[in-house]
């Protein structure tokens, strides 16, 4: 009856610990590569496998290789290289073995049961092993940094694979050795988990200065695009006012002909309407600066093509201390972001920029009208476009820079009207 219980324990136990694993797979490993009812029929099927295998031949060497095969193809569902999948395969299989290593000293048993018979100690100890899994789970999946995505060298995934097959061989020996102290065999654990988490630490730590590293690639990427993008505008701005220029000195001349003739009445009024379109194309900002010029206008002429109504203050230097690739990624995600939400059906469409240059500090307030709807949560404000990672990474470049600048940002609204405020301290700026 005994032996009854614990097998239903176990089964009951197994099924939890699959779910763990399933967490460290996500955790490490990310994407599926495969369906998921695949990858649940895998699931599935490896419990059904690693159960019948553990309550059949209960041999602690058979335990060892029928997980590692588990994990094997469990793993392979991913969408991984083979280093990475390795790496994670070696990681998962360490974390529970650490755990009955630890139980076993603890309580005394798991030494002589699992020696004996091949089994891990009794019922209670199946339960207290589920429980320390799933605590050490939250643990390890605590370090934000390990991101699956990223993908790191080839020599560190190894690294890793080779120190905890180091660890895996020194800790059997001990464990399994007569000539070794309980005190020791406790000391030596805990050490191996301890190096474990720092494993953990630098796989953390890595992934981090990866990330910084890319981040920081692109935002330098982005900011010379936008510098460059701006010097276009700019040309382009500049020969366009030349040719609307001379295009209606032009058309008032055939304008002045056609009325001598009194004839073509049709192509007098054809004229009319081009200087009219012409005329309506306007330099909103000019200030001299070049790149916060043409972003600006760039900008200002899309929404005016939008039927967006356009009120502008600018109160701006021709040279301004700072980088303009950073002001050029404001305002450009700033203005896109209230260009896209003005465009509301059959109401007021209006957008409302100041730019402020005062004392070595930039003031920009933007007020633009929307449908009212907010994506609130914990005070954060969340994108609610159809492109959540475009805008989520504008809204974060938008962010940095006012990092960058030691400056603030604020925003406030209510259910017709969005406002920004963005303060950029260029004094501050290092």
């Amino acid at each position: 009856m005994d032996k009854i219980w614990y097998i239903l324990t176990y089964l009951i136990v197994n099924a939890l610990d699959l779910g763990v694993t399933a967490k460290y797979m996500d955790f490490f490993l990310g994407k599926l590569k495969v369906q998921k009812n695949r990858a649940r029929i895998t699931y599935i099927l490896c419990y059904i496998i690693g159960s019948l295998q553990y309550i059949l031949f209960p041999i602690p060497l058979v335990n060892g290789i029928t997980s590692f095969i588990i994990l094997y193809f469990i793993a392979e569902c991913y969408e991984k290289k083979l280093n990475r999948i390795m790496s994670t395969i070696v990681l998962v299989f360490m974390f529970p073995l650490m755990c009955e290593l630890v139980l076993g000293l603890i309580t005394d048993g798991g030494n002589r049961n699992m020696t004996q018979n091949g089994y891990f100690g009794e019922t209670y100890q199946l339960i207290c092993l589920s429980i320390m899994q799933i605590l050490l789970c939250c643990v390890v999946t605590s370090f934000k940094n390990v991101n699956s995505k990223l993908q790191l060298p080839i020599g560190f995934n190894i690294s890793i694979i080779l120190v905890i097959l180091l660890i895996y061989c020194m800790e059997l020996m001990i464990y399994m050795s007569k000539d070794v102290s309980q005190n020791i065999k406790i000391i030596s654990v805990f050490l191996s988990l301890f190096i474990l988490m720092l494993i953990m630490y630098m796989y953390d730590l890595m992934s981090g200065s990866y990330i910084n590293s890319i981040h920081t690639k692109m935002m330098e990427r982005e900011n010379i695009y936008s510098a460059k993008q701006a010097e276009v505008l700019r040309k382009n701005s500049d020969s366009i006012r030349k040719i609307r220029h001379d295009m209606n000195n032009h058309l008032y001349v055939l304008e002045s002909l056609i009325d001598e003739d009194g004839e073509n009445v049709e192509a007098k009024k054809y004229i009319e309407q081009m200087i009219g379109k012409i005329n309506q194309a306007k330099m909103y900002c000019d200030s001299g600066n070049v790149q916060l010029d043409s972003i600006v206008n760039y900008k200002l002429s899309e929404a005016a093509e939008k039927d967006i109504n356009i009120e502008l203050i600018t109160k701006l230097p021709e040279i301004i201390e700072a980088d303009m690739g950073d002001m050029v990624t404001v305002l450009g995600n700033i203005l896109d972001n209230a260009i896209e939400a003005a465009q509301i059906p059959d109401k007021d469409r209006y957008i409302k920029l100041d730019i402020k240059y005062k004392s070595g500090a930039m003031f920009i307030t933007l007020k633009n009208s929307y449908d009212g709807r907010i994506n609130a949560k914990n005070g954060v404000l969340k994108t609610i476009k159809s492109n959540k990672i475009e805008h989520g990474i504008g809204l974060n470049s938008v962010q940095e820079v006012v990092q960058k600048y030691n400056g603030e940002v604020e925003m406030e609204y209510d259910d017709r009207e969005f406002c920004i405020m963005i303060v950029l301290y260029m004094n501050n700026y290092c």
